[in-house]
């Protein structure tokens, strides 16, 4: 008795998984695992082998649609790294359907399709040789302009995953908002005071504001980058404005000073 092809190309998914583990190299028959996984998931007919430009017939009452199946075996960690096969823009065809593979498997992962004029002005679009010349899409490209129309139990739980790691930082991050902002509210006037005798007129900022103010008053950068030298500080922080760069370079030095250079200049 005749098997079907489902069956046989069940057995040659098998027979692939095992050929990569082997030998680290794919069977090469994600072509024709694409074209039975859009019938079986899509319910397109298949086209007769060896057909130009088409692989699969999508009927719609009264009309149809010409697809061209293209099939990627992918690392489901990485789905979109990698290149699809050459799309033929040579014959008639209405669209492009993607079956992303899972190579440890060889099931589908997820089914992407795009229409032809959009594939039309991706291939022809100048800059890529691989694109132009040879018809050849980047996986991440082709997405990026298609409609995902199927997709397994495993694409929507690393979806899922990955969804709740972005909620998680979104959640860290307003949480550090809360604390800052908390933090704010807390500096009191009792507490500015403190800071001003221990940070702004402490021991340090005497010390280095007399080396870095010009005699207008006010702050000469090319003094202060002099100072930052004289202790191993060279980072000129240009993209900054005069008072981040004051900052900057007052909190390197203030970790680099000894504590007793600046005690005895202020004595002095």
């Amino acid at each position: 008795m005749a098997r079907s092809v489902v069956e046989v190309i069940a057995d040659a998914k098998r027979l692939a998984v095992e050929y990569r583990l082997l030998t680290g190299k794919p069977l090469g028959i994600s072509g024709e695992v694409a074209e039975i996984e859009v019938h079986r998931c899509l319910g397109l007919e298949l086209a007769p082998a060896r057909t130009a430009g088409h692989d699969a017939i999508r009927h719609l009452g009264e009309q149809s649609e010409l697809v061209q199946v293209k099939g990627r075996a992918i690392d489901i960690a990485h789905p979109r790294k990698g290149r699809l096969p050459s799309i033929n823009l040579a014959h008639p065809f209405d669209s492009v359907v993607l079956v992303l593979i899972d190579q440890a498997t060889m099931n589908p992962y997820e089914i992407w399709e795009v229409r032809r004029d959009r594939v039309e002005s991706l291939l022809t679009k100048p800059g890529s040789k691989a694109r132009n010349e040879r018809g050849a899409l980047a996986i991440s490209q082709f997405c990026a302009h298609a409609l995902r129309v199927w997709r397994s139990v495993e694409s929507e739980a690393a979806e899922e995953v990955k969804r709740a790691r972005i909620e998680a930082r979104l959640s860290k991050r307003s949480a550090l908002r809360s604390d800052v902002s908390s933090t704010t509210v807390a500096f009191t006037p009792e507490r500015r005071e403190r800071w001003k005798q221990v940070t702004r007129d402490g021991p340090f900022n005497l010390w280095l504001n007399p080396q870095v103010t010009g005699a207008d008053g006010s702050l000469d950068l090319e003094r202060l980058y002099r100072v930052a030298r004289e202790w191993g500080v060279n980072e000129r922080y240009e993209h900054l404005n005069p008072g981040m760069i004051r900052m900057n370079i007052g909190n390197r030095l203030r970790a680099i000073v000894p504590v007793k250079v600046y005690e005895r200049r202020n004595e002095a």
